[in-house]
């Protein structure tokens, strides 16, 4: 399960136990996680088009810095791009969470072919009071089907499927004045669950 604070991502939940949980930080070296570049115009360029997400990995680093390197060569890594969480079927993380910022970026040299970003964490791990534990992602909208058309379609099937009314028809008491009930079926009406 994913830890944050009001800020960002703080790390994930290693252990439970009845009275406390262990919470693996992000800038642990043997912390990684799934992370793309937010998208947006590209910087200082009017008019520009909308850069697209970069995907790439998140690792901790042992100090308050993290790394990030995309998994796509030539992807452009810019110095104050926002680095957020991004999903995946059976992981930990929700899309979106905000990780950090992109301060300082290593060109890609001629081994590797992706630079790799040095980036600042937005949650102040050092100084962390409270934190909240993500326990579950929403569930995706489901696509809007119009259902098919069930169910009986005569009027006397309809009239058989609505709701009984209590009393005889018309009203009043039972003959008799026992003040037993009887029950009756609705007379037929209009077609049920059908709108025009």
């Amino acid at each position: 399960m994913a830890v944050v604070d009001a800020d960002g991502l703080v790390g994930r939940v290693t252990q439970v136990t009845a009275g406390y949980a262990t919470v693996l930080l992000v800038t642990d070296p043997s912390s990684g996680v799934a992370a793309t570049l937010a998208p947006g115009p590209e910087p200082g360029k009017r008019g520009s088009r909308a850069r697209s997400k970069a995907p790439g990995v998140v690792k901790g680093t042992g100090t308050q810095l993290l790394s990030f390197q995309p998994v796509r060569a030539g992807t452009p890594v810019r110095r104050g791009d926002p680095v957020l969480t991004q999903a995946y079927q059976g992981g930990v993380f929700p899309a979106g969470l905000p990780i950090g910022v992109v301060e300082q970026v290593d060109p890609a040299g001629a081994a590797p072919l992706v630079p790799r970003a040095t980036v600042r964490p937005y949650a102040a791990l050092t100084t962390l009071d409270v934190v909240a534990v993500v326990v579950d992602r929403p569930s995706p909208p489901r696509a809007a089907t119009r259902p098919a058309a069930v169910g009986p379609s005569t009027v006397r099937e309809r009239a058989a499927t609505r709701p009984a009314a209590v009393g005889p028809p018309g009203g009043g008491r039972y003959p008799g004045g026992n003040g037993a009930a009887r029950v009756y079926p609705q007379p037929p009406g209009p077609p049920v669950g059908r709108g025009g």
